[in-house]
């Protein structure tokens, strides 16, 4: 699948700049598509950490949640 929609993005691009060069220069083509990719990346990279935050916040509880489980088993063999 990865490698299809790899070629699907590139036979994109390649039309996307074929439609593009017939009205604006081929810098300035290369220039806006290399700006879209910049901000493709910059959103990829801000939902990845928003992401990342999440699983760190989740594995925190899920770990303070282990240790009072653990902290009372301990207590009701112990009293």
């Amino acid at each position: 699948g990865g490698v299809l929609g790899v070629l699907a993005l590139l036979a994109a691009q390649e039309s996307a700049v074929r439609s593009l060069e017939r009205v604006w220069p081929a810098q300035r083509v290369a220039g806006a598509l290399a700006a879209a990719y910049g901000a493709g990346a910059v959103a990829f990279v801000l939902y990845g950490r928003a992401r990342l935050r999440e699983a760190r916040a989740a594995s925190q509880e899920a770990l303070a949640c282990s240790l009072d489980a653990v902290e009372q088993v301990a207590n009701e063999l112990s009293g």
